[in-house]
């Protein structure tokens, strides 16, 4: 069996970041034997949430490429946190594909929010608390419940706008020249106005909106 000429790992040095916190990443390549591979070089990916990294790195004597970047602002429907990734790949050798990734956990923000009571006829509960980190894991076995990393009530205060949907249902007929039949179907449209806009203040880290029949 013919052995790879080269072997690679890519570790980030912590489980998990928060907002603020630069990502450092190493990636270390050895020899089959594990003496440190000098001179190789890698293409370096990384989603550092404010611009992409592809930039082409060569290995040190010790076999190692050391990249940071920072963590940043990020569009996102929620406080949940985002996967990141970190990969590294060989080039200019043409005898041998090598390829390894890193995966962390960003935390983009401190506070935890959501939304409650959906089947409630009246209303909607909101809450907002802050993130207890001593609870907060990494990728490795996290299950995504926040819940359980709840904290403090926060303060906060929120915008928001009720919308009001009316579904029109039309008749509509056409023939239909292949069974040449006449088919009766329906034809939907949706409008769209808005009822009411405002702000709301978080009481002991909790709110409620009402809903409009």
């Amino acid at each position: 069996e013919q052995k790879p000429v080269y072997t690679a790992k890519l570790e980030l040095d912590k489980p998990y970041y928060r907002r603020g916190e630069t990502v450092t990443a190493t990636l270390t390549a050895s020899f089959f034997d594990g003496t440190p591979a000098e001179g190789l070089e890698f293409r370096l990916n990384a989603n550092d949430y404010g611009g992409n990294l592809r930039e082409n790195y060569t290995t040190d004597k010790n076999g190692q490429i050391r990249i940071t970047f920072p963590t940043g602002q990020v569009k996102a429907y929620g406080t949940s946190p985002l996967t990141f990734g970190v990969s590294a790949e060989l080039v200019n050798f043409e005898t041998q594909y090598l390829w390894a990734q890193a995966t962390g956990l960003y935390y983009h923000s401190d506070l935890i929010y959501t939304v409650s009571g959906w089947e409630n006829p009246t209303e909607v509960a909101v809450s907002l608390h802050n993130r207890d980190f001593a609870k907060t894991v990494g990728l490795e076995g996290y299950y995504w419940d926040e819940e359980a990393a709840r904290g403090t009530p926060a303060s906060g205060r929120i915008s928001y706008t009720l919308y009001k949907y009316v579904i029109t249902r039309t008749p509509v007929t056409n023939y239909n020249s292949y069974t040449k039949r006449t088919e009766h179907t329906w034809k939907y449209d949706r409008t769209e106005s808005t009822v009411r806009t405002g702000t709301e203040d978080f009481r002991d880290g909790k709110l409620t909106l009402p809903k409009y029949e």
